[in-house]
């Protein structure tokens, strides 16, 4: 694990010009000279190079990831910049089986993210939230799901999930509080299409769009206000063509860009 920025060496430098991309937007640079936080993996050939350190996230001052050493599994740390300071914070699945920590979000001071909820090798994900501490970890509901997007708004958790009665295939759109009784299941489709973490999702205003296959359509572009009314087909590229593929959701300008297969081997913008 490495470290850049000002907070991460006592030598400052001075302050660099901000930096514009090609959008027009600016973004201030780091500052500082790289250096190693701490070693999780010592020696020249990781045990599970297959397995980077996974999201970093910000929750006061500490940033939680998820990474994998030499005893664990790909589980969840925290740091606060220094080696004595950067630790597991919990096992969930104890040895090294990894639950594979993903998709975080901080909503409420709490940090929400997917990770197995169940053992022996079955990766079927649950809702997790944690403030940072290994008592404060705990798992909100089990999905019985993969997860494939989680984001947040007003309050509110959207999960993006394979349908829970197809395991690895369908799509499930989930909403949730932050509570047991509060995550509940929008909308699903029982498909036998469907591929694990193939969906995305991105917010236009205060409705979230994001890719789903469908019962009678391919992979397509759905959206919802958060209810169960709300949550309605947007759009079929290519109606009766099953395989059709949508993806790569991002909001911009208040619009939602994405790429959509049109036929066999015809993609578009």
């Amino acid at each position: 694990m490495a470290c850049l920025g000002t907070g991460c060496s006592e030598q400052k430098t001075p302050e660099a010009a901000r930096i514009e991309d090609s959008r027009g937007e600016t973004s201030a640079p780091l500052l500082g000279t790289p250096s190693q936080v701490k070693d999780l993996n010592p020696g020249s050939q990781p045990d599970n190079f297959l397995h980077p350190a996974g999201f970093f996230i910000e929750l006061g001052n500490t940033v939680l990831f998820a990474a994998t050493d030499k005893v664990h599994g790909r589980e969840l740390w925290r740091t606060d910049g220094t080696a004595a300071g950067t630790s597991l914070v919990l096992d969930l699945f104890p040895g090294p089986t990894g639950s594979d920590p993903s998709n975080a979000v901080v909503m409420n001071g709490r940090v929400y993210f997917l990770a197995g909820a169940t053992g022996n090798g079955v990766y079927q994900d649950g809702l997790w939230s944690t403030d940072g501490t290994t008592q404060g970890t705990r798992l909100v509901k089990p999905l019985h799901a993969d997860g494939t997007f989680l984001t947040q708004r007003n309050g509110a958790l959207f999960l993006g999930t394979t349908d829970p009665a197809r395991t690895s295939a369908g799509f499930a759109l989930w909403r949730s509080d932050g509570t047991p009784d509060g995550t509940v299941l929008l909308h699903s489709e029982q498909v036998e299409t469907g591929v694990v973490g193939g969906h995305s999702a991105a917010w236009v205003g205060d409705t979230l769009v994001f890719t789903s296959a469908g019962a009678t359509q391919g992979l397509s572009l759905w959206k919802t206000d958060g209810t169960t009314e709300g949550t309605v087909l947007l759009s079929d590229p290519v109606p009766g063509f099953d395989f059709n593929f949508v993806g790569g959701l991002i909001e911009c300008g208040g619009k939602a860009l994405y790429t959509a297969q049109l036929g066999e081997n015809v993609h578009a913008l």
